[in-house]
């Protein structure tokens, strides 16, 4: 296999040479070719002696032709385009040809790198500038050796395809002129067309990046960008980058098994799916098998399903079983070719082209079939002359029920969750799916915080900090934080309390559990008697997996709190991940350590694995338990409690145990179960403390702050009495009532009381007490007398967990410069759950100030810069944008002035910098929401400010510096565009 190398330059003849020594060092059965646009710096002259193949233009063309024409020298199998401000390194090209020639649904593939935005990115620990290179580069490609990722979006400094196909594709599209979005738009047009885009791990290229767009002194980067944007919305009618990353309707294959299962055919089958198939389900609908079938699901990481016998039971069951909006049917060892696979995968990235409800779809069938009684030698229906010889082609859409019935034709692919609907722009009625109201019909990336509350727990949740403290020790940001509310005498009442929360932001919602337990029962096929005395035991998880609408579900009981705050949750998620046979995980239950390493099957570093189930804390796959799988027995799960009847977690350990599914549990952390105690304020002249405290809570619950106050007061006194006695008091004691106290006083118009009350609350408070926090930030306002005032200005900073040091930094500045001012502080974090420009979007959205202004969380504010931004909001409170100078620090290099403004060219001098203004300066907030960022990571703010700094007509300066960052050079790709012509 020969592959041809197309390399553009542009000048940069020490990057041009470096690439060329290390191509011809590591790479071998390859002919090069180098495009030259227009070089001035002696390139052209060094490639006419060269002995290359070499096109020689005499001006810059751009990206996009110059790779067109080394295309059209090619003479290869493969081309690979590669940028020449690269060091390849060994192997590369090997394992790069590997990935093409194994996967047949591939369409391009590209490396991993050190300086590339998105997933290709890796830490690459060596330097100074490529001193350690090679070693690091053999030795990541021997631990990855042959592994690979699927991404929607390859960035373009080094890509591989089939010559054939680069010909057919046409190339890059040469209407996006010198640079940007020609990449993107290639990888949207292989994508609609069916193809794979995947990354060979196990190949590293080394990228200095962005060094031939530096050298354009002529050419404005974000101009560029705009340029390439506006022709990218005018071809697709929007950003192509965006419709990459748009989530596409996706397929669950199910393959039936009627007895012994045959390996090779099973992996035959798994193969021709490989790419297609987003979740892949066992299905063994035989009388004899069963242990076969789901030893083969466990060694592949398959999830099993047992159904009744008959292929039609089976296929009922996986329609049932089935997670993704489509599902297939495969018996073991029929195939996919490649060429349907691919227009499947065509049709499911075309929303204006959906597939039928029920789809005929071609496949490569056995002569004979083990378990498919009749079916020797079947021939393809004479009404499908053009199947090929050993295809069949469904002939009519069948039902599931019909299929005992269909000989030649039967139904391979039918909707199983809600179709895609292109003139209603989103998802139709369900098919097939008993689903009432309806469960979420895609989900969300991400994890739900869920718990319940009923008669005897709800005072405890819900009037103490106890759930926020329960939350905030996972560190980590749940997607949504939702609270059941089961069994209690006055729903009106604690919903009304836990609306509250939802108002301060501890929860997302508040559900009533009995308002959706009927259609819950209804979708799993369950019914209120099936529990055998388990009902009210078990009806909250169900519903809350019901309605879950993201891929994860953390289930954490009220009377459930972690030994110390912990992230467990990040590793498990990892785990699960790779797994699949994993589905289940949590932290060691009661501090049990010795116990948990008794019961695993297996410890594998910070991880037990085995069977079990508890209902107490539970992290699940939302579509592994959004199924009809509550319905299996196993001798071992008979342990459970017998006053519960048919639990919920019983069934759960039944399902697993049968379908040989495994439970994590992650041995570096604990929680701990302590049944709560009876919120009814009955007093117990024993304890007088405990009874005072309920009694105030009791009060609280009816509204009545007076009462309530001289409980907790006397609350608190008896705690003195208490512990000068030698009584063992329950710690939370010393400190709740004065905080349930603050309340009462704050409600009852005391301020200084509450104040007082909240400071002697913090003295016996674990640390870090977020109700003390917040008690202190809004009482401190009150009576300063602030608050009244709408905020001037909003400052929005985006950050991620592993920056919260510097965040901190920030944050302590910027409170001390705004207290007692106008200023609105908002920061969002998130672990890279949403891209950068997502959160800006959101904290847009959030914002409430008159201008608002971005603050990178890694830079830094000058002393003075709320003060003079709000000076210059009074003084001109009808300007579009508020400019000010900032500090550039570069690699020890003299600081720069950089100034902004739009009277100003993107350019350098002697003295600094000049630029547009960008998303630091303060823009009037109904002008900055005018324009979306992009949902990216990387470019979104350079972008954004182009199209917002158009609109700009009034601007006020301010001439002084109020901001200074650290600068890096970065590739192009950090501005999310295409290749730069080099």
């Amino acid at each position: 296999m020969k592959t041809s190398i197309v390399i553009l330059t542009h000048n940069q003849l020490d990057y041009t040479l470096r690439c060329l020594e290390s191509v011809q060092a590591h790479t071998s059965d390859y002919e090069l070719i180098v495009v030259d646009n227009g070089s001035t710096d002696g390139t052209a002259e060094l490639l006419r002696q060269s002995g290359f193949k070499t096109e020689l233009n005499r001006r810059n063309e751009g990206f996009a032709k110059g790779c067109n024409q080394g295309l059209a020298l090619a003479e290869g199998d493969n081309v690979l385009f590669l940028n020449n401000d690269t060091v390849v390194t060994a192997g590369w090209l090997e394992a790069m040809e590997r990935l093409l020639e194994r996967e047949p649904l591939c369409g391009m593939v590209g490396p991993v790198s050190n300086y590339v935005s998105g997933p290709q990115r890796v830490d690459a620990p060596y330097g100074p500038g490529i001193d350690g290179l090679e070693p690091f580069a053999a030795q990541r490609a021997a631990g990855w050796r042959g592994r690979s990722w699927e991404l929607p979006r390859l960035v373009g400094f080094c890509l591989l395809l089939r010559r054939r196909l680069a010909l057919e594709m046409g190339g890059f599209d040469e209407g996006y002129g010198l640079g940007n979005y020609e990449d993107d738009d290639l990888c949207l047009r292989l994508r609609r067309d069916g193809w794979r885009l995947l990354v060979a791990c196990d190949s590293f290229v080394h990228h200095y990046g962005h060094v031939t767009m530096n050298a354009l002194e002529d050419q404005d980067l974000s101009m560029l960008l705009e340029q390439g944007r506006q022709v990218a919305r005018a071809k697709w009618g929007e950003d192509p980058v965006e419709l990459l990353y748009r989530r596409s309707p996706a397929v669950s294959c199910s393959i039936g098994i009627g007895g012994e299962a045959d390996e090779a055919a099973l992996d035959a089958t798994l193969a021709s799916i490989r790419g297609l198939a987003d979740e892949i389900l066992l299905v063994h609908h035989g009388r004899e098998g069963w242990e076969r079938t789901a030893r083969l699901g466990r060694e592949r990481d398959l999830k099993t399903v047992r159904a009744e016998l008959g292929e039609p039971a089976g296929a009922r069951a996986a329609l049932e079983e089935a997670g993704r909006e489509h599902a297939l049917w495969l018996r073991a060892g029929e195939e996919l070719a490649p060429e349907e696979a691919r227009r499947l995968l065509a049709r499911l990235r075309r929303p204006e082209e959906p597939l039928a409800a029920i789809e005929p779809v071609r496949l490569r069938v056995p002569t004979a079939q083990p378990g498919a009684a009749g079916r020797e030698g079947m021939q393809v229906p004479a009404a499908q002359p053009e199947a090929a010889e050993g295809e069949r082609l469904a002939a009519e859409a069948v039902q599931p029920t019909r299929l005992r019935d269909a000989a030649a034709s039967r139904l391979v692919l039918a909707s199983a969750r809600p179709r895609w609907d292109a003139a209603a722009g989103g998802y139709a009625a369900p098919l097939a799916r008993p689903t009432g109201g309806g469960p979420a019909p895609v989900l969300r990336p991400g994890v739900t915080f869920e718990t319940k509350c009923y008669e005897r727990d709800w005072r405890e949740l819900l009037l103490t900090d106890r759930l926020s403290r329960a939350i905030a020790q996972h560190r980590f940001p749940f997607a949504e934080r939702i609270l059941y509310v089961n069994n209690v005498e006055r729903p009106e009442l604690v919903l009304r309390h836990a609306r509250r929360l939802v108002d301060e932001g501890v929860l997302t919602d508040c559900v009533l559990v009995d308002e959706h337990s009927e259609e819950a029962l209804l979708f799993f096929g369950l019914t209120e008697e099936d529990f055998q005395g388990g009902y009210r035991y078990s009806i909250a998880e169900l519903v809350a997996l019901y309605r879950c609408r993201t891929e994860y579900l953390l289930h954490y009981a009220g009377d459930c709190m972690l030994e110390e705050p912990t992230d467990w949750l990040r590793p498990c998620l990892e785990r699960m991940r790779l797994q699949r046979s994993i589905v289940a995980a949590n932290p060691v239950p009661n501090g049990r350590m010795d116990e948990a390493a008794r019961e695993a099957l297996l410890t594998d570093g910070d991880f037990h694995l085995g069977y079990g189930f508890s209902d107490q804390c539970y992290l699940v796959r939302t579509l592994d338990f959004r199924a009809r799988i509550y319905g299996e027995r196993h001798p071992a799960s008979e342990r459970y409690p017998a006053y519960g009847g048919e639990l919920f977690e019983k069934r759960v350990d039944a399902w697993m145990r049968v379908s040989g599914f495994m439970r994590l549990t992650w041995r570096r952390g604990s929680y701990w179960h302590r049944t709560l105690r009876s919120s009814e304020p009955e007093l117990d002249l024993s304890a007088p403390a405990l009874a005072c405290y309920r009694a105030g809570a009791k009060a609280m619950e009816e509204l009545d702050y007076e009462s309530a106050s001289v409980w907790l007061r006397l609350a608190d006194l008896a705690v003195s009495c208490e512990r000068q006695l030698g009584r063992r008091l329950d710690p939370d004691l010393r400190w709740l009532p004065r905080l349930q106290l603050a309340v009462c006083d704050d409600r009852l118009g005391r301020p200084e009381l509450a104040w007082l009350s909240n400071e002697a609350a913090a003295v016996h408070a674990p640390p870090g007490q977020r109700s003390i926090e917040a008690n202190r930030e809004m009482m401190a306002e009150r009576m300063s007398g602030g608050g009244s005032e709408q905020p001037l200005l909003s400052v929005l900073i985006p950050s991620l967990p592993e920056r919260s040091a510097s965040l901190s930094v920030l944050l302590e500045r910027l409170r001390a410069q705004s207290h007692g001012r106008p200023v609105e502080l908002l920061a969002l974090t998130d672990n890279r759950l949403r891209t950068t420009g997502a959160k800006r979007n959101a904290l847009l959205e959030l914002a409430q100030g008159k201008f608002v202004a971005f603050v990178d969380d890694d830079d830094r504010i000058a002393d003075g810069y709320a003060e003079r931004l709000l000076a210059a909001i009074r003084s001109e409170p009808d300007a579009d944008c508020i400019v000010f100078d900032v500090r550039v620090h570069a690699d020890g290099s003299p600081s720069r002035l950089c100034r902004y403004g739009i009277e100003l060219d993107h350019g350098s001098d002697a003295e600094g910098y000049t630029r547009k203004p960008n998303h630091l300066m303060a823009y009037r907030r109904e002008l900055a929401l005018r324009h979306r960022y992009l949902d990216i990571g990387y470019g979104e703010d350079d972008e954004w400010a182009a199209r917002a700094s158009a609109d700009i007509v009034v601007q006020h300066r301010i001439e002084a510096v109020l901001y200074e960052y650290d600068w890096a050079p970065k590739p192009l790709s950090w501005y999310g565009a295409a290749r730069s012509p080099s």
